[in-house]
């Protein structure tokens, strides 16, 4: 099998022309294609980087928890154009529940300082009238 020097077209050994860009084929060498288009695999889509979300759940709800969220967030897209698919997902992931675990939290202390107050106000209350 002989390739075309110029377009890389494969031939036939006893062609002296190219089938495909009709150059003709010198006989004493037998050159690889001049050009192999790479093989690259589609990557899938970015995942989900969830920043905004946890830079609302660190503003509005829990500061311990809400940082991590915004840095697994940041990740996100740095590792996808890595190509580090894995890495994104995974970073994806631990931002998501990072805000997750920063909702629950600031609506559990939210609810327990709303009792609290009502406790406290009713027993204000009591020893008021008294």
């Amino acid at each position: 099998m002989k390739y075309c020097p110029t377009c890389g077209e494969p031939n036939p050994d006893n062609a002296r022309f190219c089938v495909k860009c009709g150059r003709e084929i010198p006989s004493e060498t037998t050159p690889s294609p001049a050009y192999t288009p790479p093989q690259h695999s589609p990557n899938p889509n970015m995942p989900e980087t969830y920043l905004w979300q946890s830079i609302v759940v660190t503003i509005l709800c829990c500061l311990p928890l809400g940082i991590p969220a915004i840095v697994y967030a940041a990740q996100v897209e740095k590792y996808y154009l890595q190509g580090n698919i894995d890495a994104a997902n995974r970073a994806s992931r631990n931002a998501k529940n990072f805000c997750i675990a920063s909702l629950v939290s600031g609506l559990a202390i939210a609810i327990i300082y709303v009792i609290y107050l009502a406790t406290v106000g009713s027993l204000l209350g009591l020893f008021a009238v008294a």
